[in-house]
């Protein structure tokens, strides 16, 4: 079904007595976000919610504005290698939802573009599915213009790429490949997935959320983890900016699972 003239309408995954969550394709404005000097940030997923209506993600906390849900971002926009906006923070650039359509089987194909100075920059191409308990995605990024990198934070912490903003996240426990993980200030290498669970007596809103992310098909094993309010982060392409390629997209796949 084309959205059509409702494309920035958010558009519902899963169904009931399943994982469910909620395409943004516009975010919604906050005067918190223009006091930061921020524009309201686009395409991304919240509320993710369990089977039993338990909310996981938080959108706009107050510690961190700039993070939304299951969303996907970087400090770094450059072109020429000059810095051109901050798409984390959302400063100096807009996101645009041009289309979506869903799928017989609940599945979403949306796309949108980045806008800096009244031109489009970059498309992003979302393809999303749940099915159970299951959330699967992949973001294509397809720049408009030659030159154009995106990079993680500039300095130690490295963090950008697909992130999560859980609830109660500062009382979240880290286990990858069957071992517990600590939180450090920056990257740590880990398995390719990441479980996380609530402190013991936490009201939690689900036993577990695992996740894990790809780059081109291939497992991301580095990690910003943080047991403070903030989010949890597949670290790509890291401090380096990294230059995107006119002939092929840069394609980010990520996996939620979630223990009701």
């Amino acid at each position: 079904m084309l959205v059509g003239a409702a494309w920035a309408a958010p558009v519902t995954l899963g169904a009931a007595g399943g994982l469910q969550a909620t395409l943004v394709g516009d975010g919604p404005a906050d005067s918190r976000l223009a006091a930061a000097g921020s524009n309201p940030p686009g395409h991304f997923l919240h509320p993710l919610q369990t089977a039993s209506g338990k909310i996981l993600t938080e959108l706009y906390p107050a510690d961190h504005i700039h993070h939304r849900g299951l969303f996907w971002g970087w400090r770094q926009v450059l072109l020429n290698g000059k810095p051109i906006a901050n798409n984390w923070l959302m400063q100096g650039m807009r996101i645009h939802q041009t289309s979506a359509v869903t799928s017989a089987d609940g599945g979403v194909t949306s796309t949108a573009m980045w806008r800096v100075d009244g031109k489009d920059i970059l498309e992003e191409r979302l393809t999303a599915r749940i099915e159970s308990n299951r959330l699967d995605m992949q973001v294509e990024l397809r720049p408009k213009v030659p030159g154009l990198s995106l990079g993680g934070s500039s300095d130690a912490k490295e963090y950008g790429g697909v992130s999560l903003r859980l609830v109660q996240s500062d009382r979240l426990n880290f286990e990858s490949g069957g071992k517990q993980v600590l939180a450090t200030v920056g990257p740590v290498d880990a398995g390719r997935s990441m479980r996380m669970t609530w402190d013991a007596g936490v009201d939690a809103p689900a036993t577990s959320v695992t996740l894990s992310c790809t780059v081109d098909g291939k497992p991301i094993t580095r990690w910003i983890l943080r047991r403070e309010t903030s989010m949890q982060n597949c670290v790509w392409p890291g401090r380096s900016p990294m230059l995107l390629s006119m002939r092929e997209p840069v394609k980010l796949g990520a996996t939620l699972l979630v223990e009701p």
